[in-house]
């Protein structure tokens, strides 16, 4: 299988481990007990990254505003899809904040990721000056100046 592919299968199960958490009937409570839309924001940032690396192909240097909307929109699309799965898992419901914590979480993890491959880029074409001596050609005779 290919980079590319392996990167589309990341996103894939990761979509499969967040369709399996949201089929559980009667979710066990978590420790400390952080507010739902926390988890969901967390859950979908992860969802958010994994899409962004897929976009861009594990390449960072090619993030751009363009793709990271896209990145978004699929994580979206797919926090839409798991809100309607749950409204037919019975003790879950679907529910529109919770879509909206799933935006954020995504919508954050990706501009981040942004960022990082902005400063990554900017390190990288940073230049340590040339600094070594040049021999001249001995083949090619150089004029005198006058």
């Amino acid at each position: 299988m290919t980079r590319h592919a392996w990167n589309w299968a990341l996103v894939l199960a990761y979509m499969g481990v967040l369709f399996g958490f949201s089929s559980v009937q009667n979710p066990p409570a978590v420790p400390g007990e952080p507010s739902d839309k926390l988890i969901h924001g967390l859950l979908y940032a992860g969802l958010g990254g994994v899409s962004l690396r897929a976009v861009v192909d594990r390449r960072w240097d090619r993030v751009s505003a363009r793709r990271v909307i896209d990145a978004v929109l699929i994580a979206v699309a797919y926090g839409g899809f798991d809100e309607f799965h749950q409204s037919f898992v019975t003790g879950r419901q679907s529910d529109f904040a919770d879509l909206s914590a799933d935006t954020a979480g995504a919508a954050a993890a990706a501009v981040v990721l942004w960022l990082w491959g902005i400063l990554s880029r900017r390190k990288s074409t940073r230049r340590i000056p040339n600094t070594e001596y040049r021999i001249p050609n001995a083949d090619h005779e150089e004029t005198p100046r006058e």
